[in-house]
């Protein structure tokens, strides 16, 4: 009788460290999500000044050569050369921000995804304790 009541505190001291632990790790891996989330965000600002930064440096471009030229062929050369230069940067800046964009969702579906295995995992675990421990007590 001894052993029983040993073996059923056993259990459920197993058990309430099987489900805080499950709940601990699932916090954790939405923290990380979340965590993704405003990065996700801080990327976002960061391409608004990436292509801020890029407008304002053909704009002084054009400015300097509109400035300095005379005119004329080779100063529409240099204009289309400027512009040509700056859709190319724009667009190269572009799609960096929308890789990394998509990297940081895929991270953060992966982290809540991660979250509910960890419960998922828990309640798995709970289950094997108590068949352990039922087994342990029948035999």
């Amino acid at each position: 009788m001894a052993a029983e009541v040993i073996l059923g505190v056993s259990a459920g001291l197993q058990a309430l460290g099987i489900i805080f632990g499950g709940r601990a790790a699932r916090a954790e891996q939405l923290a990380k999500a979340r965590e993704m989330k405003i990065q996700q965000k801080i990327n976002e600002i960061n391409a608004i000044s990436a292509e801020n930064e890029l407008a304002r440096n053909y704009q002084e471009i054009t400015e300097a050569t509109l400035t300095t030229s005379m005119g004329g062929e080779s100063t529409q050369a240099l204009l289309k050369a400027n512009k040509e230069s700056y859709s190319k940067d724009q667009a190269t800046a572009q799609r960096a921000s929308l890789l990394q964009r998509e990297q940081l969702k895929r991270s953060e579906q992966g982290y809540r995804q991660g979250a509910g295995m960890q419960m998922t995992r828990s309640l798995i675990k709970l289950g094997q304790v108590g068949a352990d421990t039922a087994y342990k007590m029948k035999y």
